[in-house]
């Protein structure tokens, strides 16, 4: 089941009342899509899309996302068409840790609106079994991701997580 959260007045101790279904309305988003099919074959390449939807004045997005090693390995990352960023501070993977690291700002183009791929990520099945994929904390993004509009201020936005299965 595909869960998001609403960001960015999280309260980890009520967390759990804040989880909601991941059709959360037409509110800001950041949701993981798969090509692929219900479950993936071990060696089997396929994309995960981390994709904005129905946000506005968009200029910078800041990602920062956990998978299990065990099942799934990142073979690439590639910036989504989006946004045109004209300054990556971070696309990094770290395969033995289980993460993904991403930011990225628009800075002389015009801020973009509605819906878009902001990041590309090629995963390779490793092992069979689940692999979720969710937003992870960090001292720059407490709630795993931050997007921001041409006034440098948040766009509250609601995340949404994704688990792929992985078949021998």
């Amino acid at each position: 089941m595909k869960l998001c959260r609403r960001l960015p007045h999280f309260n980890p101790v009520i967390g759990f009342l804040t989880l909601l279904l991941a059709s959360c309305s037409s509110e800001p988003a950041l949701n993981l899509t798969s090509s692929s099919a219900a479950s993936v074959q071990v060696g089997q390449s396929f994309t995960i899309t981390l994709q904005a939807e129905n946000v506005s004045n968009l200029t910078a997005a800041e990602a920062h996302l956990s998978f299990d090693p065990a099942v799934l390995e990142v073979v690439a990352l590639q910036p989504g068409d989006f946004l045109q960023p004209d300054f990556i501070v971070q696309n990094v993977f770290d395969n033995a840790a289980g993460t993904i690291d991403y930011a990225v700002a628009q800075i002389g183009q015009p801020a973009v609106q509605g819906s878009g791929a902001l990041l590309v990520i090629e995963f390779r099945a490793r092992a069979g079994g689940d692999s979720p994929i969710w937003f992870r904390a960090t001292p720059a993004a407490s709630l795993g991701a931050l997007l921001a509009d041409s006034d440098g201020n948040a766009i509250p936005v609601a995340l949404g997580e994704l688990t792929v299965r992985t078949v021998p």
